[in-house]
This record gives structure tokens, C-alpha cells and sequence, in this order.
């Protein structure tokens, strides 16, 4: 029973705290948000971007109640373009509009005093300009328009055609010293292998010839070679040869697997290894 009272008493104080939480929200009707400079700025109601902006109290924009706990918290009023006269009220939430300044009234000339002035003021030569109306200055603290940055593409150096060639080669000398060092191992290895299985080594120096050769020493006929012609059956057609060259020395599947994806580990292996050419 007491377990139950305590949830029962626990949904209600979540309730009464949610209606709070709401009540006190929604009284709070002044925005402080964020700019994308990282200025803190606030909204009053009645602005034109009022209803765009969107509160998002994770990243620490917030909701206020009066303006001076905007200001307080380091938030500066965005002035609308489209609405000059409207600014914060000093308490509350409601917008106010600045005072328009209203000429004070001039005491009347007395019938005497007025006859007089007529008479002394003279026609003037040119009908006057009128002047430019200005705007009231609104009263209280103003606050700067936020200049939104424009998104720039950010020019690209120029390369000069020998940076170019510098760079490229650059990038193709290391690759051709790689794939020259393969080479070079991989030649080695089959000289060896082609001399253990008593075909001559220098075989392994002549392209086409070479492969022709460890066909014959797979054990292979010589028409495979014309599968190494043939897309999608020439992977198939280099695996067989592996693993026949592989039985050949006594080896198994796995190592005919090393021959087909990491030559250049598995033929110097096969090469100075101990095993031996057991033939066809």
C-alpha cells in the first residue's frame, strides 16, 4: 500500500510540475536565441522573424519573461527593419512603439502684437524647400542591425603546369619503385622455382614464355594458357595453375591460395623453402 501511495503521489507532482512548467512558459514570451556569429540576441513579439525562430533550450537559448532578464543575461534586442518604432518595453513582455515627438503649442499673439508682425515681415523671394521628415530616436538603448554574412566559395589556388608535373610525378615515381620491386622479386622467385622443377632459369625473364613455362610445371596443357585470354574465366583459369603448381611441390589448397592473392610472399617462400618439384 505504501508503494502505491508514493507512485500515486509521484504522478501528481509530475502533473502539478508539468502545468507549472507550462503556465510559467507560457507567460514567458521574450526569445533569446543565437546568431550564427555567436551573438545572443532576443525577440519581442510583434517582430517579423518572431514566428521563424525557434527556441532550442539545449544549446542554451532561452525563454524570458521581461527584458530585463534578456539583457541581464547578456541578450541584445534585434530591431525590425519593417517596424523601426517598435522596441522593447522596459518591463513586461508587450512591445511598445517609441514616442512620436509632438510640437509644443506657442502662446498666442495678442491682436496688437500680431498686426504688427504682419506688417514688418516681408514676402519671401523663394517659396521654401520643404525639409526631409526625420524619424523619432527611440528612446532606451538601440541596438546594432545583425549583418548576415554572406556564404563565399573560397578560391582555389592556381597550379602551375610544372607544380602540376612535380606532384605527378610526385605520386608515380613511388608507385613505379613498388610495383619495379615486385617485379623484381617475383622474377627471382620463379628463376628459382623454374630451376627446381629443371626447366632453365632464364626463362623467367621473357614475358609470355615465362607463363607458358609454369604451365608446364602445373602440369597443365598448353591451351590454358588461351583461358588467361578470356574475361571472367582467366581469375579461374590463374587459380587452377596456382594450386596445381602448388601440388606439385607438396602443398595444399591454403597455400594455393597464398600464390593467388599474395604472390609476392608465397612464390619466395615456395622458392627457397625445402620443398621439393615431385612432377605431374
Amino acid at each position: 500500500m505504501k508503494t502505491l501511495r508514493m507512485i500515486v503521489v509521484l504522478v501528481l507532482l509530475t502533473f502539478v510540475a508539468q502545468a507549472v512548467f507550462a503556465q510559467s512558459e507560457s507567460n514567458c514570451k521574450i526569445k533569446g536565441f543565437w546568431a550564427k556569429d555567436g551573438k545572443k540576441l532576443y525577440l519581442v513579439p510583434g517582430h517579423r522573424l518572431y514566428d521563424k525562430i525557434q527556441v532550442n533550450t539545449e544549446s542554451g537559448e532561452q525563454w524570458f519573461c521581461t527584458v530585463e532578464e534578456a539583457e541581464s543575461a547578456g541578450f541584445m534586442f534585434v530591431p525590425d527593419p519593417n517596424n523601426p518604432q517598435l522596441r522593447p518595453a522596459a518591463t513586461g513582455t508587450t512591445p511598445t512603439r517609441a514616442p512620436i515627438a509632438t510640437p509644443t503649442p506657442q502662446p498666442k499673439p495678442k491682436p496688437q502684437q500680431a498686426e504688427q508682425a504682419v506688417t514688418e515681415q516681408q514676402p519671401p523671394a523663394e517659396t521654401p524647400q520643404e525639409q526631409p521628415t526625420e524619424m523619432p530616436v527611440q528612446a532606451g538603448r538601440e541596438s546594432q542591425p545583425i549583418e548576415m554574412q554572406q556564404p563565399t566559395m573560397e578560391t582555389f589556388p592556381e597550379i602551375s603546369p610544372e607544380q602540376g608535373m612535380m606532384m605527378l610525378m610526385g605520386v608515380l615515381i613511388p608507385a613505379l619503385l613498388f610495383a619495379g620491386a615486385i617485379a623484381l622479386i617475383l622474377i627471382i622467385a620463379w628463376w628459382k622455382i623454374f630451376t627446381k622443377a629443371g626447366q632453365p632459369g632464364w626463362a623467367s625473364l621473357i614475358p609470355i614464355y615465362n607463363t607458358i613455362v609454369l604451365i608446364q610445371i602445373a602440369g597443365m596443357p598448353l591451351w590454358t594458357f588461351l583461358g588467361l585470354f578470356i574475361p571472367m574465366i582467366n581469375v579461374i583459369v590463374w587459380f587452377l595453375i596456382c594450386l596445381k603448381l602448388a601440388q606439385s611441390f607438396g602443398k595444399g589448397a591454403g597455400y594455393a591460395l597464398g600464390l593467388f592473392f599474395l604472390p609476392f610472399i608465397f612464390y619466395p617462400l615456395l622458392a627457397f623453402s625445402s620443398a621439393e618439384y615431385s612432377g605431374i
